[in-house]
């Protein structure tokens, strides 16, 4: 056995997640121009705040606090265990985002993409359902919806990317999809 074997080993893993941080933490690239705060894109999103022990002088205790859809916080105010968790999960309204105004859209409304967006760092397959069936058809102020050709190219052989744009294709016109765009990506979903 090894020398580790002296050890006594628990039931349970141990996260490593929240120590690695303390060496620092790099926030993703869909925050960068926020600085130093962000915008809560969750209805209410809890995280944990040091204060004085209301029973004990000179005790500091942990209280949660409720954080509320379009508050803006800072990175300080948030921690790094938040800060991580929120941008991990997309708690916070990213940069793209914020410029195309999504703190004034209502929880469950879309973020209008348009190519302006596409170009600042929001990639097509990292788009959710609605976003997907915007994108599919356009917004009318100029943005032309992309080509059957372009979305093929796009999927490439992506097979899971393949099934959410027939789904959002499917959304966008139940009645009368583009068959030259689902006959495609229906025999790529469906090979091995």
């Amino acid at each position: 056995m090894s020398e580790n074997a002296t050890k006594e080993i628990d039931l349970y893993g141990v996260d490593l997640t929240h120590s690695n941080l303390a060496a620092g933490y790099k926030t993703h690239s869909d925050y960068d121009g926020q600085g130093d705060k962000r915008v809560v894109k969750a209805i209410m999103m809890p995280v944990h705040v040091r204060v004085a022990s209301p029973m004990f002088p000179g005790v500091e205790v942990f209280q949660e606090r409720l954080l509320q859809r379009g508050q803006e916080i800072t990175v300080p105010e948030l921690g790094l265990i938040a800060l991580e968790k929120g941008e991990r999960l997309g708690a916070f309204f990213t940069t793209a985002e914020l410029k195309a105004g999504g703190i004034n859209l209502l929880p469950n409304e879309p973020v209008k993409v348009n190519s302006a967006d596409l170009e600042t760092g929001v990639s097509v397959s990292e788009l959710g359902p609605h976003e997907l069936v915007l994108w599919l058809s356009g917004d009318g102020d100029g943005v032309t919806a992309p080509t059957v050709s372009d979305v093929l190219e796009l999927v490439g052989d992506d097979k899971d990317f393949a099934k959410r744009v027939i789904d959002a294709e499917n959304t966008r016109e139940p009645n009368d999809p583009r068959k030259t765009l689902l006959g495609p990506l229906t025999k790529l979903v469906e090979s091995e």
